[in-house]
Protein backbone atom coordinates (compact mmCIF):
# COMPACT_ATOMS: atom_id res chain seq x y z
CA UNK A 1 0.00 0.00 0.00
CA UNK A 2 0.81 3.20 -0.46
CA UNK A 3 2.56 5.36 2.27
CA UNK A 4 2.61 8.87 0.21
CA UNK A 5 0.01 10.83 0.02
CA UNK A 6 0.81 12.81 -3.55
CA UNK A 7 0.07 16.24 -3.29
CA UNK A 8 1.35 17.55 -7.24
CA UNK A 9 4.67 18.02 -8.35
CA UNK A 10 7.41 20.32 -6.38
CA UNK A 11 9.41 21.07 -9.53
CA UNK A 12 10.30 19.23 -12.98
CA UNK A 13 14.28 20.00 -13.78
CA UNK A 14 15.35 20.29 -17.81
CA UNK A 15 18.88 20.88 -18.47
CA UNK A 16 19.77 24.68 -20.30
CA UNK A 17 22.49 25.19 -22.83
CA UNK A 18 22.27 28.86 -22.09
CA UNK A 19 21.31 30.09 -18.67
CA UNK A 20 20.88 33.87 -19.26
CA UNK A 21 18.38 33.37 -22.55
CA UNK A 22 16.89 30.52 -20.63
CA UNK A 23 15.97 33.06 -17.98
CA UNK A 24 15.30 35.62 -20.22
CA UNK A 25 12.72 33.64 -22.07
CA UNK A 26 10.97 32.26 -18.80
CA UNK A 27 10.66 35.86 -17.26
CA UNK A 28 10.71 38.22 -20.27
CA UNK A 29 8.05 35.86 -22.62
CA UNK A 30 6.19 34.21 -20.73
CA UNK A 31 5.90 36.43 -17.55
CA UNK A 32 6.92 33.45 -14.71
CA UNK A 33 9.02 34.39 -11.89
CA UNK A 34 12.52 33.73 -11.02
CA UNK A 35 11.84 32.23 -7.47
CA UNK A 36 15.14 30.26 -6.40
CA UNK A 37 18.71 29.71 -7.53
CA UNK A 38 21.19 27.62 -6.22
CA UNK A 39 25.29 28.02 -7.04
CA UNK A 40 26.40 24.49 -7.68
CA UNK A 41 29.78 23.33 -6.01
CA UNK A 42 31.16 22.81 -9.92
CA UNK A 43 30.43 26.48 -11.03
CA UNK A 44 26.94 25.20 -12.28
CA UNK A 45 23.60 26.54 -11.24
CA UNK A 46 19.80 25.20 -10.65
CA UNK A 47 17.72 27.79 -10.77
CA UNK A 48 13.52 27.60 -10.11
CA UNK A 49 10.48 29.59 -12.09
CA UNK A 50 6.97 29.45 -10.64
CA UNK A 51 4.33 28.10 -12.80
CA UNK A 52 1.82 28.30 -10.33
CA UNK A 53 -0.14 25.72 -7.61
CA UNK A 54 3.05 26.02 -5.33
CA UNK A 55 4.95 24.32 -8.76
CA UNK A 56 7.57 24.95 -10.24
CA UNK A 57 9.91 24.36 -13.51
CA UNK A 58 14.05 24.28 -12.81
CA UNK A 59 16.70 24.45 -14.63
CA UNK A 60 20.16 23.35 -14.63
CA UNK A 61 23.20 24.74 -16.09
CA UNK A 62 26.49 22.68 -16.47
CA UNK A 63 29.68 24.12 -17.78
CA UNK A 64 30.76 20.59 -18.35
CA UNK A 65 27.47 19.55 -19.82
CA UNK A 66 27.90 17.28 -23.01
CA UNK A 67 26.38 18.55 -26.40
CA UNK A 68 22.73 17.91 -27.16
CA UNK A 69 21.66 14.54 -28.66
CA UNK A 70 19.12 15.31 -31.45
CA UNK A 71 17.24 12.19 -32.61
CA UNK A 72 18.02 10.54 -29.14
CA UNK A 73 17.07 12.93 -25.77
CA UNK A 74 15.41 15.49 -28.12
CA UNK A 75 13.46 15.65 -31.48
CA UNK A 76 15.31 16.02 -34.37
CA UNK A 77 14.83 19.38 -36.27
CA UNK A 78 13.83 17.88 -39.59
CA UNK A 79 11.52 15.08 -38.12
CA UNK A 80 9.55 17.90 -36.97
CA UNK A 81 8.27 18.19 -40.26
CA UNK A 82 7.04 15.23 -40.40
CA UNK A 83 5.57 14.39 -37.58
CA UNK A 84 8.44 12.27 -36.00
CA UNK A 85 8.54 13.36 -32.64
CA UNK A 86 10.08 10.01 -31.10
CA UNK A 87 12.76 10.28 -28.42
CA UNK A 88 14.90 7.93 -25.87
CA UNK A 89 13.71 6.03 -23.12
CA UNK A 90 14.31 8.78 -20.41
CA UNK A 91 14.02 11.60 -22.37
CA UNK A 92 12.26 15.14 -21.65
CA UNK A 93 9.99 15.44 -24.81
CA UNK A 94 8.74 18.63 -24.14
CA UNK A 95 6.99 20.78 -21.57
CA UNK A 96 3.37 22.16 -22.32
CA UNK A 97 1.51 25.11 -20.57
CA UNK A 98 -1.94 25.47 -20.29
CA UNK A 99 -3.05 29.34 -20.68
CA UNK A 100 -5.94 31.43 -21.52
Amino acid sequence: MNQFKLQGINHLALVCRDMARTVDFYTNTLGLKLIKTIALPDGGQHFFFDVGNGDALAFFWFSNAPASAPGGASVEPKRLKTGDIVTAHGSMNHVAFNVP
